[in-house]
């Protein structure tokens, strides 16, 4: 496991057991600008994809196929860097702290899937898979790069 990893595992631990950690704020932390399509975290400063995911994004999900916001890591990294929201292009796919992030405030987001998102942090032991932070029962894990996962974006403002 690496050092990384390690370090989510234990601020998510020290999250749960001390109920204010760095992750927790009694106070809505994602807002809302303008667009609908993102949300702004207002600690870190990252705008994160907000938009919904349809029918065909949960469908390509069961079936292990691509389909917009369900795809391979590779993909998933290719997707974000060329996604175009707000008039912003410096969108990227997350590692697993900023991922981890998003998930302990994933209740004031638009919507989301209750399965593995895509970090871009690659797995420091077997480079063929890549973490995960599962969004419906709070698990950080990996995942062969070939499978599918969902995809949320973000960047730095």
């Amino acid at each position: 496991m690496t050092e990384k990893i390690k370090w989510v595992i234990a601020l998510s631990f020290l999250t749960l057991i001390a109920g204010n950690g760095y992750y927790q704020n009694k106070q809505t932390r994602l807002a809302k600008l303008n667009n609908p399509d993102t949300y702004i975290d207002t600690i870190t400063n990252y705008e994160w994809q907000n938009q919904v995911y349809v029918e065909n994004d949960r469908d390509a999900y069961f079936h292990g196929q691509s389909y917009q916001k369900v795809d391979t890591w590779e993909n998933a990294k290719v997707y974000c860097e060329s996604l175009t929201l707000n008039n912003m292009d410096d969108w990227e796919l997350p590692d697993i702290v900023e991922i981890d992030s998003l998930f302990q405030h994933k209740k004031e987001l638009k919507d989301y899937a209750l399965f593995p998102y895509w970090s871009s942090t690659t797995d420091g032991e077997n480079e063929t898979y890549a973490h995960c932070v599962n969004f419906g029962r709070y698990d950080i894990l990996t995942r062969k790069k070939e499978q599918t996962a969902y995809i949320r974006c973000f960047r730095r403002r």
